[in-house]
């Protein structure tokens, strides 16, 4: 889990970094409680964009200031206000967004250790059997296997339909047929 996210609000003003932008408007420099994580100053001015009122001001987030163009009487009375109502619904919409990407995240955590827990199970499944001690009854072929009889049954019991086929597959069919008793007899 990452560090835990602490709302931020203005804690002063940092008037050395304030300067003229146009006749009596400032851009007034205001400190943050802390520098914002990744992605809440995004956040922050979707919210603004979202805030209406009179006279309303252009704002932005540089570091862990604040900044407003306006003139310094209007800060406290006509756009504080504002720009605290502003933090509040950012930090909890950042807040809120971070909580359900951690969640997506522990879920995704838990939706791969299942895979491979299911992929180590499959794995294990593949793996050769311990080997077992050979039957003394499998020394010698079983009687119905001595001599050919399974193939030779084999033989008569595939060629038949091999040749009611006709055409030139019954040739191939034949050869297979034949083949598979040879490698039978092979085997055995």
């Amino acid at each position: 889990m990452s560090a835990q996210f602490q709302d931020l609000h203005i804690v002063g003003l940092v008037g050395e970094s304030c300067y003229a932008v146009e006749g009596s408007v400032l851009r007034i420099h205001l400190k943050l409680s802390g520098a914002p994580p990744i992605g809440w100053a995004y956040v922050f001015s979707q919210v603004w964009q979202t805030v209406e009122y009179p006279d309303k001001r252009r704002v932005g987030i540089e570091s862990d200031i604040l900044w407003i163009e306006c003139a310094p009487e209007e800060v406290r009375d006509q756009h504080l206000p504002h720009l605290e109502w502003a933090l509040q619904q950012a930090n909890a919409r950042y807040g809120d967004q971070r909580q359900q990407k951690e969640l997506a995240l522990e879920r995704q955590r838990e939706l791969s250790r299942q895979t491979q827990m299911k992929l180590e199970d499959l794995a294990r499944s593949f793996a050769p059997a311990r080997p077992t001690v050979p039957d003394e009854s499998w020394e010698t072929p079983p009687p119905q296997l001595r001599g050919g009889r399974l193939a030779n049954f084999l033989r008569r019991l595939l060629a038949p339909t091999a040749r009611k086929r006709g055409g030139r597959n019954n040739e191939v069919t034949h050869w297979k047929a034949n083949n598979f008793a040879a490698q039978f007899e092979t085997d055995s």
